[in-house]
This record gives C-alpha cells, sequence and structure tokens, in this order.
C-alpha cells in the first residue's frame, strides 16, 4: 500500500476515514497488536503524514 502523491486533498481525507474506520474494525477482530492491524496502522500513518505535507505546503 502506498499513498499517492497526487490524491487531492479531499480524496485523501476520506481515505483516511475510510482507513481509519477498517484499522479500528480489525482491530477489534484480530487484537490491536496483530500484524494485519499493525501494517494498516503504518499505511494510515503514511496517509496522515501526506496530509500533513499538503497542509504545510497550501
Amino acid at each position: 500500500m502506498e499513498a499517492s502523491q497526487y490524491m487531492s486533498r479531499i480524496e485523501l481525507l476520506e481515505k483516511i476515514e475510510e482507513t481509519r474506520e477498517f484499522m479500528v474494525n480489525l482491530g477489534l477482530e484480530e487484537g490491536f497488536t496483530s500484524e494485519n492491524t499493525l501494517l494498516v496502522s503504518k499505511f494510515l500513518d503514511e496517509l496522515l503524514n501526506k496530509l500533513d505535507q499538503i497542509s504545510i505546503i497550501h
């Protein structure tokens, strides 16, 4: 999974919310320290970092 550098801010916010919800549900099913949950968490971090970069530029 990689955060596209060409996503619009709105698309990025939608993807962040979708990923956050998925991560929480996965954490409830598999545990918040499961390998899968941690992988999704890292992807969410990438998305949040991308949002931060966009916010700094604009």
